[in-house]
């Protein structure tokens, strides 16, 4: 009896691999066009948009199928306009895959922490006509290595590109104004930092923790360092500073000597490091 049933098991066990090796075979060809499809897809199709009380768009984030996995691109175009409105300020983009990101030239602001944490990001290409980048906007973006300023822009806010470790050259724009708190704090990549004409307050931490900062140069128009502003910044061995007169230390301390750069880069990351710098 038992010898009767054998060939009958057998045959049903090898349907069943059949089947479910057709399955398998079936959802791979089905994953396959899905990738195909949304590889194609337009980059306005994966993000979220928010209308703003002016009628205009704001780019609020890329949808979730698109942020990683297979349909995760590592380029996006973020769109000048979507059904006949134009998309002026960019929220957030969130993505570890993203290596490039690439703005129109309708958008004119960037919010806080938009790009922060992209951390594959390597480029970013947007134009002059932004004015407003909010705090922390490419905080922790450990894959770029440059960025170019918007001329419209004129406040580097806190912490904009804090962690940036690989960063190793800024293009200024000539309209900067000022550099906030912690804005390049362990840029690690900085090896010479000119600070533009025309800025006059370099906030506390703003530098901090750039390790490989052998050299920074310091306008005349600058009035105010804040505290720590270069601490830990262990191989500055220059300071260049364009007017050395009128500057104190913690709003006491007479700092006489600035015309040596050796000298000011020592009180700088040392003697008087924990202090606000202001010149009258």
């Amino acid at each position: 009896m038992s010898d009767e049933r054998q060939p009958y098991e057998r045959g049903e066990q090898s349907n069943t691999w059949i089947f479910v090796t057709f399955i398998i075979i079936l959802l791979i060809i089905v994953v396959g066009i899905l990738a195909a499809v949304t590889a194609t897809a337009p980059d306005a199709s994966r993000l979220v948009y928010a209308e703003k009380e002016d009628g205009t768009l704001e780019v609020t984030e890329i949808k979730n199928t698109y942020k990683d996995g297979w349909f995760c691109r590592t380029s996006l175009t973020v769109p000048e306009e979507v059904d006949g409105k134009r998309v002026t300020s960019v929220a957030r983009l969130d993505s570890a895959k993203l290596q490039t990101i690439i703005l129109p030239e309708s958008v004119t602001e960037i919010k806080a922490r938009a790009f922060s944490d992209c951390t594959s990001l390597s480029e970013l290409v947007w134009s002059d006509g932004i004015t407003s980048i909010g705090d922390g906007a490419l905080q922790n973006c450990s894959s770029l290595k440059s960025i170019r300023l918007p001329a419209g822009v004129t406040e580097i806010k806190a912490k904009t590109f804090s962690g940036c470790s690989s960063l190793s050259e800024i293009t200024w724009s000539g309209a900067i104004a000022s550099i906030g708190a912690s804005a390049f704090q362990n840029c690690r990549g900085l090896t010479v930092v000119s600070i533009p004409e025309g800025v006059t307050s370099i906030a506390a931490s703003a530098f901090q923790g750039c390790d490989r900062l052998t050299k920074v140069a310091i306008p005349a128009t600058v009035a105010e360092i804040g505290a720590q502003a270069f601490a830990d910044c262990a191989h500055l061995l220059e300071a260049d500073f364009k007017q050395t007169d009128g500057w104190t230390a913690g709003g006491e301390e007479a700092l006489a000597g600035l015309e040596s750069a050796q000298t000011a880069a020592e009180w700088l990351t040392q003697e008087y490091k924990d202090k606000t710098w202001k010149r009258s």
